[in-house]
């Protein structure tokens, strides 16, 4: 039989009878968190965006003589094939194909790699005013960088900040009942820091973390 991957759900510490208070706090956000990126595409709007896309021809024998066959646990509708006998989707055997990633977030990822890329390929001096320089050319040596993290928000994004107390207002400004955002720590050198902003009050770090190590978490 083949074997089956862990789930991306699971925290290394699942299954243990007790879990310590930190252990506890991370699961709690990462399985919270975890759900808000993978909701149900009858959930999302994006089994409809899928249906939108009509078949015009099998993906396994490209004919073009199919029918509709119902619609999948998710909402996507099914087609089968008369030629071959497949039944398949409008997402079989394209990159979305059998992924838990919502197409949504396959398009924030990819977002997210052209905009770390646009930063990497501007040069930093033109992106920011005159005092905005001086306070990156300060970090020689790196910087300690917070980030906030809201309810349902993504704790590795571009937008950082060396300000705890401003981190900690991006943290919870949605809070809810039950739930609440973080604050996460970590130690990123210079080549890592793509430019400093000081408008709007944020204090803002756009940092490339790929690689980067999460240091802290602080959850007040």
């Amino acid at each position: 039989m083949p074997r089956r991957s862990k789930s991306r759900k699971n925290t290394p510490w699942e299954g243990l009878e007790e879990l310590t208070p930190t252990q506890e706090f991370l699961q709690m956000h990462y399985i919270a968190h975890y759900d808000q990126r993978h909701p149900k595409l009858s959930e999302t709007g994006e089994a409809a965006m899928i249906n939108s896309y009509e078949s015009k021809e099998c993906p396994y024998c490209a004919s073009a003589n199919s029918i509709r066959k119902g619609h999948d646990a998710n909402g996507v509708r099914r087609y089968r094939c008369l030629t071959c006998g497949q039944t398949y989707r409008p997402t079989t055997k394209t990159i979305f194909d059998s992924r838990k990633i919502s197409i949504s977030e396959w398009i924030e990822y990819c977002l997210n790699i052209l905009a770390t890329r646009w930063f990497r390929a501007a040069d930093p001096m033109y992106l920011m005013s005159e005092e905005e320089r001086k306070v990156y050319n300060s970090f020689e040596n790196g910087a300690t960088v917070y980030r906030g993290v809201a309810v349902g928000r993504n704790p590795m994004g571009l937008s950082w900040t060396d300000n705890y107390e401003k981190a900690f207002w991006f943290a919870h400004r949605f809070d809810i009942a039950g739930e609440s955002g973080y604050v996460q720590k970590a130690q990123v050198p210079r080549d890592k820091m793509l430019a400093y902003f000081l408008r709007r009050g944020e204090y803002e770090l756009v940092v490339d973390t790929k690689g980067i190590e999460i240091t802290g978490y602080f959850a007040s």
